[in-house]
């Protein structure tokens, strides 16, 4: 049988039952019998859930729970004490690939091969990041003023993306991969370019073949309200000329803090 309960999320609710075990499909509780008795909460998310009503469904697999004692269920705020901590991906889904689309912000990791080496994490922001397909995504990358990213990359590849849900539901999602710097001149510059708001502060392309998807909860990651995007940057590079960026360039990224080489200057 199935039993759908609507309640508001400022109101506590108890749902009956015994003999479950307790499983979280984010959307749904279901209550399977043959397990022990439980007592346990389900969070729902404030303030992105506070004022509105959630449907829990309580799903047995026979009949004989009817008649269950009760054990108390009793829906608080979203997803804590749940056990659904991480999933694998086969690839980056559809409905993956929108999410990500909507975050604002991104993290960038790598590190060099040596153990005394520096490691980088580098944040994101901008209308700067495209799934081109399952397996591969690519993002615009400023100048700046340093270029560890594509020094590590040179060196080995190794990368991983992270992007966090701040509003809305808890969700943290890894990209881990091989990265390949794509620089103008470089084969597939143009085809890079075309996917990205043309910018004259790009320097590069980071092109992404992933060999890992992965999602875990964020339960601890805070709630914060995007503003707007920076525009400095914009700013900055519209004071240089073409021969001034190039300057900074070769002066700020032509090599990692461990000396790494990084950016590459074709005369």
């Amino acid at each position: 049988m199935q039993i759908h309960v609507r309640a508001p999320v400022s109101k506590p609710l108890c749902l009956r039952s015994d003999r479950a075990s307790f499983v979280n499909s984010y959307s749904s509780v279901r209550v399977r019998p043959g397990a022990p008795a439980f007592a346990c909460r389900l969070r729902l998310g404030r303030p992105f859930y506070q004022g509105r009503d959630v449907t829990v469904s309580i799903s047995a697999c026979d009949a004989d729970c009817a008649g269950a004692n009760p054990v108390a269920l009793t829906i608080y705020a979203l997803y804590s004490d749940l056990k659904i901590m991480s999933k694998l991906f086969e690839n980056i889904t559809p409905e993956l690939a929108e999410w990500i689309a909507k975050q604002s912000i991104f993290f960038v990791a790598t590190a060099p091969l040596s153990a005394s080496g520096h490691v980088n994490v580098s944040p994101k922001g901008g209308d700067s990041f495209r799934v081109l397909g399952p397996m591969e995504v690519a993002y615009q990358d400023y100048t700046g003023s340093g270029a560890e990213t594509v020094a590590h990359l040179r060196e080995n590849g190794r990368i991983v993306i992270m992007f966090c849900g701040f509003d809305g539901p808890p969700r943290i999602t890894r990209l881990h991969g091989h990265g390949t710097v794509i620089q103008l001149g470089d084969e597939r510059y143009a085809e890079l370019a075309s996917r990205f708001p043309a910018k004259s502060g790009t320097r590069a392309f980071i092109n992404v073949s992933v060999t890992r998807v992965s999602s875990s909860c964020g339960y601890a990651v805070p709630f914060f309200d995007f503003r707007q995007q920076r525009d400095q940057l914009d700013r900055w590079v519209a004071t240089k000329s073409p021969d001034e960026l190039a300057a900074y360039r070769l002066k700020k990224n032509s090599e990692s803090i461990d000396g790494l080489p990084a950016l590459e200057f074709k005369s």
